[in-house]
């Protein structure tokens, strides 16, 4: 099951690479904070979303010295689910504790059920 799970992240990550941003959300909220914050500037009208996810874009932008290039900054997007898959089941490995392994299983289901339905 952890393998499907995988399997379908890498799926995802080789779908979505080359695109840019769509949706309201990402364009005028994520990026445009992404794109002040490579520009130096903080963030105004944040309305306390949290400011991680525009920050690693902005990385992405300062690494590449071009905030018009958008497909490094949405490529790593998908890396974060896929870390947090592998550090959950490096816990569960270590540990020896099965229901973490279950419980990683029953809730990336639950969103692959909402990607994909």
């Amino acid at each position: 099951m952890v393998f499907l799970i995988f399997t379908l992240f890498i799926f995802i990550f080789i779908k979505n690479s080359g695109t840019v941003f769509a949706g309201s959300d990402a364009i005028f909220s994520w990026n445009k904070w992404a794109i002040e914050l490579y520009q130096g500037k903080i963030p105004a009208a944040t309305y306390y979303y949290p400011q991680l996810l525009p920050a690693n874009f902005s990385l992405s932008y300062k690494i590449i010295n071009n905030s018009k290039i958008q497909t490094f900054a949405k490529a790593i997007m998908s890396t974060f689910s896929i870390s947090i898959l592998l550090i959950f089941l490096n816990l569960s490995f270590k540990k020896k504790i099965l229901i973490i392994n279950l419980t990683i299983e029953f809730i990336y289901s639950l969103k692959f059920v909402t990607i994909f339905f």
